[in-house]
């Protein structure tokens, strides 16, 4: 059984994920299926003999799509005993290759029709240029960008077409311990 989990603004590509794998899958529009997570599945061998696996997998995140469709990011997990790489994987769904980045522990978010990809990072938001590798703060990016500082321990879920509207989530401590929320903004 198979679900899907978003759609790129244009329509072009849904993505989601197989039932039981959680593994990453999309569709083109003429409805070809590609198993990208299933067909990538690594099996490691760890020195117990014991085997585990690594999938390109994807939960209820809607958003990890370029709004183009040419990218989609997925998070990279290992299951079983066997070490393996995790990280995030940023899928070309036009040439059906991914690339993958270890390290990113909290995985990635939203992905742009440049492929520049917004991660969160312990609850602080982060952006990656997957042709670099480089890395900053949401913080500095917004910076440098367009000269304003989010608050702390904010990260992006969708950016829009012309990069001047985002929205996302946030992280704030109370009484009742940490909770998620939600924000907008348009930058003129």
């Amino acid at each position: 059984m198979t679900y899907v989990r978003g759609c790129s603004a244009d329509g072009s590509i849904c993505y989601g994920s197989e039932w039981n794998s959680q593994c990453l899958q999309y569709w083109e529009e003429d409805g070809m299926l590609h198993n990208i997570g299933i067909d990538n599945l690594e099996v490691h061998t760890g020195e117990n003999g014991m085997d585990g696996y690594t999938r390109l997998e994807m939960f209820a995140r809607y958003w990890c799509i370029s709004n183009d469709g040419r990218y989609i990011v997925s998070n990279v997990t290992s299951v079983g005993t066997a070490a393996a790489p995790e990280g995030i994987a940023l899928v070309d769904t036009k040439t059906g290759s991914y690339d993958l980045i270890e390290g990113i522990s909290d995985g990635g978010m939203h992905v742009t029709n440049d492929g520049i990809v917004f991660t969160t990072n312990g609850g602080a938001g982060s952006v990656l240029d997957f042709e670099t590798g480089v890395s900053v703060s949401l913080s500095e990016w917004m910076q440098g960008e367009y000269g304003i500082t989010p608050p702390n321990l904010v990260w992006v879920t969708n950016a829009s077409y012309d990069m001047k509207a985002f929205s996302g989530r946030t992280l704030a401590s109370g009484a009742g311990g940490s909770q998620t929320g939600f924000w907008a903004m348009r930058i003129e």
